[in-house]
């Protein structure tokens, strides 16, 4: 750029203030209004204590500006003063080569321009400018020296991340850091890294370490640091002692004594000391002396080791000795016994008697029929008089007699050594049967007839065949039954009838019976049955319906009907219905899942238009995002033979006017929505909108899929 032109789009700002701007003190930065870019090198121009204004190549302005002296050029003579710094080019004398717009630099006398700014890809020779940068850059004003300000070309973000870039925008990098810590760092938009964050997510310990603490008994117990930064469990306490530091312990010792020992500072037990207050006697032990009969009494040593109270005398004798004593013995008799020295009772000695029995003895003898006879020893030891004759039996042994049996017979019996009698013997001199005895047997028809036994054991004549039945065993007897047939019924055992049989040889129906059937298409026909017992001939089928139940026929294309079960078409039944209905006006639109500019971010629908009639609406939200060009595109491939009208109109979210396009595809074929409008009223800030999408059949339809792609 001419810097004479720029002068005259500044004016009235004299251009030695923007040459003043550079006077800031080495070292010194500012920041513009914006917030853009973060001042000046730091060998900016410098301005002299008599006004004059030092550039970085070593060259002089004079306040007004007319004047350049400069100690490369010849004598006091002015060198160019009407140009500024940035009108220099790599012809004019002493100037050095390079130092091109967006060239890296680290001061000012390395750029063309002679301005070496900071920048998101670092120092970088620059430009003034006012809105002429070039593509990928901006115009931003640069603060020098307050309150002035240039405008330089600075490179925008998606300049500074292609020429510059070490990561994505908005791309996070993690490591870990600390105790199994992570810590995290984004890229910025200009795409350099920004700060690492803080470590987070720290554990306890650093993994590998130990550490250990006292335990038990002058013990110690260790635990490690795991691999996850935490703290394990801590191990089993080793090396403890005996004891603890410090403790105390007592024993007993003598009789009712103590002696003491203590626990060292390294857990181990010191020796016993003295024992201390022994009593009388040892605990427990015990102390006898005899009394009473041969007895003995006991005292025992108390827990305080003195002697307690004598017991009670235990274990004495039955007597004193020299003692005597008498008891009865034997029959009414008496007998003695001494006490010996151990006041035991000696033996007793012989037994004096004094009568026959003992007692309570008794004594039996025989009598009578097998009896017996009893008698008593007396309390004065003699017998008593004897019983009476008791316990007989019913006859004397040996003895007989006889009785009637049977049938007019006569049996006999003994009595036997027990003075009972034996079984009675056999019955002998019988009759053929017992008098009064009846006796019957069959007759006739099921019938009985009896005779009855005389006094003299003989049967007398038979009576008269009484208790017939109806018929004799085996008779049979037959009868008309159902459909002109037959059924037969048998004379029982008992002489009565069964049951009647089965009717058979029976006809198929019943004379002058009427039988209905289904014929044809849910019609009906009538027969009649004859006195034979057999079906006539049907009657015409009457009543027939159209079609037959469950048959079915094409209908509008690829429609169906069905016969219903009354043998009548039912409705036209349309062919395969897609997802997407219904969707067959604007109203009724599908809402597909939108998508945006981005490179292969697509929808892909398969649907299909009846050919009943039918179209289809959808609508699609497609997002202008960043460092993308939005161009909406609708592709349509449509069923062999078919010819399908597509409109696409596209509404922008902010507005402005929509843009539709229509077209008759066969085969397959897109449209293409250009969205200026919302480029000319937004200024390319941001062209998302929804896509408005009508498919409608210009031939017949047709029941198989066609496909619709959405991209942008």
């Amino acid at each position: 750029m001419n810097l004479s032109c720029m002068g005259r789009f500044l004016s009235p700002i004299p251009a030695i203030l923007l040459l003043a701007a550079c006077s800031a003190p080495a070292g010194t930065s500012g920041v513009d209004a914006t917030g853009d870019a973060p001042g000046i090198a730091p060998d900016a121009v410098t301005v002299l204590p008599d006004g004059r204004t030092v550039l970085p190549d070593g060259r002089t302005v004079v306040p007004d500006g007319t004047e350049w002296p400069d100690a490369r050029c010849p004598g006091d003579g002015g060198c160019r003063g009407d140009l500024l710094p940035g009108d220099w080019r790599a012809g004019d004398p002493g100037l050095p080569g390079g130092g091109e717009l967006g060239d890296s630099c680290t001061g000012n006398k390395d750029c063309l321009s002679g301005f070496c700014v900071p920048s998101d890809i670092g120092y970088i020779c620059t430009d003034v400018c006012i809105d002429d940068c070039p593509d990928g850059w901006d115009c931003k004003g640069v603060a020098y020296t307050d309150p002035d300000t240039l405008f330089v070309c600075l490179p925008d973000l998606e300049t500074s991340c292609a020429k510059a870039g070490v990561c994505d925008a908005g791309e996070v990098e993690s490591e870990t850091c600390g105790k199994c810590g992570k810590r995290d760092r984004t890229c910025k938009e200009n795409c350099q890294w920004g700060e690492w964050s803080n470590c987070f997510g720290e554990g306890d310990c650093t993994a590998g370490t130990a550490e250990e603490q006292p335990c038990g008994k002058c013990g110690k117990q260790l635990r490690t640091c795991t691999g996850a930064c935490l703290w394990g469990e801590w191990g089993s306490c080793g090396g403890e002692g005996i004891c603890t530091a410090g403790e105390l312990e007592n024993q007993a010792c003598g009789n009712c004594g103590s002696q003491t020992r203590t626990c060292t500072a390294s857990c181990g037990w010191s020796e016993w000391g003295a024992c201390q207050a022994s009593g009388a006697c040892a605990p427990g032990t015990t102390e006898p002396k005899t009394c009473g009969n041969c007895g003995e009494s006991v005292r025992t040593c108390t827990d305080q080791c003195q002697w307690g109270e004598w017991g009670e005398c235990l274990g004495q004798g039955a007597c004193s000795p020299g003692a005597q004593e008498s008891a009865p013995c034997g029959m009414c008799g008496s007998q003695t016994r001494a006490c010996t020295a151990k006041c035991e009772w000696s033996e007793w000695g012989a037994c004096q008697q004094g009568g026959v029995c003992m007692p309570g003895a008794s004594e039996t003898k025989g009598c009578g029929n097998c009896g017996s006879s009893l008698r008593l020893c007396t309390d004065s030891c003699q017998w008593s008089d004897w019983s009476g004759c008791a316990n007989e039996g019913v006859c004397s042994p040996g003895s007989q007699e006889s009785t009637a049996c049977g049938k007019c017979g006569n049996q006999t019996r003994t009595c036997t050594d027990q003075c009972l009698w034996s079984q009675w013997g056999s019955c002998e001199g019988q009759g053929i049967c017992v008098p009064s005895e009846t006796e019957y047997t069959d007759c006739g028809k099921c019938g009985k007839k009896g005779h009855t036994c005389t006094d003299q054991c003989a049967w007398g004549i038979w009576g008269p065949c009484q208790d017939e039945g109806v018929c004799s065993p085996g008779d049979k007897q037959t009868e008309a039954c159902g459909k002109c047939g037959t059924r037969e019924r048998t004379c029982t055992a008992q002489c009565g009838w069964s049951a009647w049989g089965a009717c058979t040889g029976e006809g198929v129906c019943s004379p002058n019976q009427k039988e209905t059937a289904a014929c044809g298409n849910c019609g009906t026909k009538t027969r009649l049955c004859l006195d034979q017992c057999t079906w006539g001939p049907y009657t015409s089928c009457a009543g027939e319906g159209v079609c037959a139940p469950g048959t079915t026929q094409p209908c509008n294309n690829c429609g169906t009907q069905t016969c219903t079960a009354a043998c009548g078409w039912s409705s036209c039944a349309l062919g395969k219905m897609d997802g997407y209905e219904e969707n067959d006006s604007e109203g009724q639109s599908y809402t597909l899942p939108g998508i945006t500019d981005a490179a292969g971010d697509t929808q892909t629908v398969a649907a299909s238009i009846n050919p009943a009639y039918d179209q289809d609406w959808f609508k699609i939200h497609i997002s202008d995002t960043s460092l993308h060009s939005i161009d909406p595109k609708v592709t349509l491939t449509v069923p062999a033979g078919q010819t399908y009208k597509l409109c696409v109109t596209y509404k922008c979210d902010k507005g402005g006017n929509s843009y539709s396009s229509c077209q008759n595809i066969s085969g397959a074929n897109s449209i293409s929505i250009g969205v200026g409008g919302c480029q000319s009223i937004w200024q390319g800030d941001d062209d998302s909108g929804t896509a408005y999408i009508q498919i409608n059949p210009v031939s017949s339809g047709s029941c198989s899929d066609y496909t619709l792609k959405v991209e942008a």
